[in-house]
């Protein structure tokens, strides 16, 4: 759980930093096509007894919007296309209902590769994927022989030759796993290649809202916000729906217009078209009357209202994947049909507000409209970074313009920038690393993995990486005989920028022989708290994207310097196993430094004042503890060896019998006096000694140039910072942040031209 202080501290800077990645076009979109695959195997007749398959696929019938295209393919051993690929209409709605109330769990095999060829045939042929999504549904493994051989030949297949084309294309394929039995690594693999949300249904029952948040990548909907059970409808508003979900056993729902009339699925008049499931109705509402609309329901959460209107909000796309460092632009507008509305006069009025929350419902607000003034070109824009903890966040971006309100929202999920696996089949085990974020540097990466054996023996060892398929792996094997072994994971690495990072997983155990009964595994091996614990090591490491000064860049290349060493050269440090190579930054100085811009200036001008008082405190005790002997002896060095190394100090000896001069030159600890120079020699001499050239192997700070007051001031600020950043802790219930987060100036994208 992490702190009311770092969420809002965090949640801030995700709001405050400059973009990186842009968002994409608001216009030029082509129209959604959504291409559902569904598992009919007979396992599903124990994940899904109800077969809510049937009214999750109804619901997502029902809410694509005309005009986009979509198709059902459902697959088992053999693949059948269930509803061929065509456009949107009433039509097409009602032959989808039809088919598929046949849905059945019958079949026998889970042939995954098959049906995503099936469904993809026109992406490897060559055809563009952009607007196409593929929601992949199913409960199981690659199951397509009762040999396990072919089983993970196939999976390997697909992960290369299968997903390729579909990569390739810009298609975004989507999965769910009915199971926490199916092979949730491959289903992530394909979810994480394509940009695609990977989410597991907990239950059957929640198997309409992970559709629903599946299909929201696709067709972004058009909302209206509900809150306490109540919603307001303009003018502009030609149609609405209302998606209400429900406990089992529930009351049937009531909808009360701004007049007060009550209606119901058994009375209401034909304008309005209502829809019950197992577990939601839908109620659409053609011309309604404008005003605030009621529903009497226990309503759930994943309710919502959506609208047809000429009056849109339209919101760029964020990308459902992102990783450490990455940035995400946000961008909103407002549209009358296709042409966007930048006339100042109705763009004053509105109020455009960001929410960001969590999986726990923890959430932070910030304001993105300046009051009374308005961007050019009539576009919001801000940008979402360094979100505190990895995992699923919904982005909200709410409306208010005093006559009309407006909402839509999106899911993207907080991903670490590796996956580790471990792979089992036949006899044989095997390690993989997979990299996820393109800001991993593999050739300054290492992997390591450290082996205890049965017999007591340990062996340490390389894992090579495979930069066509982007993954550190090894086989692991019974070095010491049949038993029970335990494995060690360890990384050192890099990211973009040069810091460097390391990260030690938990140990993972297995066991030789394997047990062939179980036919191939594939586990992830990363829990919650280690992906998040690997999210804040990335981080940390990743440099900022504001533009360091000069004297920042020297700091940062002298900490992020490498140690070169021989191609698989391995050390232990701590106890632990470890490749070396890189320096790593300290930690608490860099997690202080990120918090804040400014709290880094105020850190390294601390840190150059330190140093130089540090030099004339040596300065004054060097002088202090010299005889007039000794120091003409120090500084007789000729000035072509300022660069020497200088011996360290040592405790002045006790005086002893003088001793017959030696031939070699004298140095710093001769107790010789040096020999009589001129004047100007001396000065000569000195000069280059209190002022070497720059050399790697001794370095001074700048002086620091600042008056004393300038000095006293940055001690202060820097002061009262950490004093701030180290305050109590909170709970995180109930946390709003939109006060805090609302402080920060976004004039400087929304302010006029």
């Amino acid at each position: 759980m992490i702190s009311r202080l770092s969420f809002l501290v965090l949640a801030t800077v995700a709001f405050c930093s400059p973009a990186i990645q842009a968002a994409a076009s608001l216009s030029g979109v082509p129209a959604p096509e959504v291409r559902l695959l569904v598992d009919i195997s007979g396992s599903m007749k124990q994940n899904d007894p109800n077969n809510l398959r049937r009214p999750a696929l109804n619901l997502v019938a029902r809410l694509l919007p005309d005009g986009s295209r979509a198709g059902v393919w459902t697959f088992g051993r053999m693949v059948n296309p269930l509803i061929p690929l065509a456009p949107v209409d009433e039509a097409w709605r009602v032959r989808a209902t039809q088919q598929v109330d046949q849905i059945r769990s019958v079949a026998l095999f889970t042939n995954i590769g098959g049906v995503l060829e099936a469904a993809s045939a026109d992406l490897k042929r060559g055809a563009s994927g952009e607007g196409v999504h593929f929601i992949l549904l199913t409960d199981g493994m690659v199951d397509i022989s009762e040999e396990a051989e072919a089983n993970a030949r196939e999976r390997a297949r697909i992960l290369s030759e299968v997903l390729a084309p579909i990569r390739r294309s810009g298609a975004r394929l989507h999965t769910i796993a009915l199971s926490r039995n199916a092979d949730t690594s491959l289903m992530r693999s394909l979810a994480l290649e394509t940009g695609g949300l990977f989410s597991v249904a907990d239950s059957p029952e929640t198997l309409s809202r992970i559709f629903l948040q599946a299909l929201d990548q696709a067709v972004p909907a058009e909302q209206v916000p509900l809150e306490n059970n109540g919603f307001s409808i303009d003018e502009s508003v030609r149609e609405f729906t209302a998606l209400v979900f429900l406990k089992e056993g529930a009351q049937p729902v009531g909808l009360v217009d701004p007049s007060g009339r009550r209606f119901s699925q058994d009375s209401h008049p034909d304008q309005i078209r209502w829809f019950q499931d197992q577990g939601f109705e839908l109620i659409t509402v053609s011309k309604p009357t404008a005003g605030h609309w009621t529903l009497e329901a226990e309503v759930q959460p994943g309710s919502r209202v959506t609208l047809v209107t000429d009056l849109k909000m339209k919101v760029s796309p964020l990308p459902a994947n992102f990783f450490p460092g990455d940035v995400l632009e946000l961008t909103a507008g407002f549209y009358e049909g296709e042409q966007r509305i930048t006339a100042g006069d109705f763009l004053k009025l509105i109020d455009v507000d960001v929410r960001v929350s969590n999986e726990m419902d923890l959430e932070g607000t910030k304001r993105i409209s300046v009051s009374g003034q308005t961007p050019e070109d009539g576009l919001y824009r801000d940008v979402i970074r360094r979100l505190p903890e990895a995992g699923r966040y919904t982005v909200t971006v709410m409306a208010d313009g005093k006559t009309f309100r407006r909402q839509q929202s999106q899911q993207i999920h907080l991903n670490p920038p590796v996956d580790v696996e471990l792979q089992g089949a036949g006899n044989a085990y095997r390690l993989v690393v997979m990299q996820r974020s393109q800001r991993i540097l593999p050739q300054r990466t290492e992997v390591t993995v450290s082996i205890n054996g049965p017999d007591g023996s340990r062996v340490i060892r390389a894992l090579p990486y495979d930069a066509e398929a982007r993954h550190w792996s090894i086989e692991l094997e019974p070095f010491g005989g049949d038993g029970h072994y335990v494995a060690q994971l360890a990384m050192e690495g890099a990211v973009e920028g040069g810091q460097g990072f390391d990260f030690m997983p938990g140990p993972v155990s297995v066991d030789f022989p394997r047990d062939v009964t179980r036919l191939e595994e594939y586990r992830l091996l990363l829990d919650g708290e280690e992906a998040g614990q690997l999210v804040a090591e990335v981080a940390e490491a990743i440099e900022p994207s504001t533009p360091a000064t000069e004297s920042e860049d020297s700091h940062r290349s002298s900490e992020g310097a490498s140690v070169e060493l021989a191609p698989g050269e391995v050390e232990l440090s701590d106890g632990k196993p470890r490749a070396a190579g890189l320096d790593q930054q300290p930690k608490d100085e860099s997690r202080r430094a990120d918090q804040s811009g400014w709290a880094k200036v105020l850190v390294w001008s601390a840190a150059g004042l330190g140093g130089s008082l540090m030099l004339i405190g040596l300065g004054f005790w060097m002088k202090s503890r010299r005889t007039p002997e000794s120091s003409l002896v120090e500084v007789a060095q000729p000035a072509h060896e300022a660069k020497a190394p200088k011996p360290e100090l040592a405790p002045e000896p006790e005086p002893q019998p003088e001793a017959p001069p030696e031939a070699s030159e004298p140095t710093a600890l001769d107790a010789d006096p040096a020999p009589q120079e001129s004047q100007e020699e001396r000065a000569d001499t000195v000069e280059a000694f209190e002022m070497p050239e720059a050399d790697d192997s001794d370095q001074f700070d700048e002086v620091d140039e600042r008056t004393p007051e300038e000095i006293a001031d940055a001690i202060l600020a820097e002061n009262q910072l950490f004093a701030a950043l180290e305050e109590e802790e909170f709970g995180m219930e109930d946390l709003d942040i939109s006060e805090d987060l609302s402080i920060q100036d976004p004039e400087e994208d929304n302010k006029p031209g």
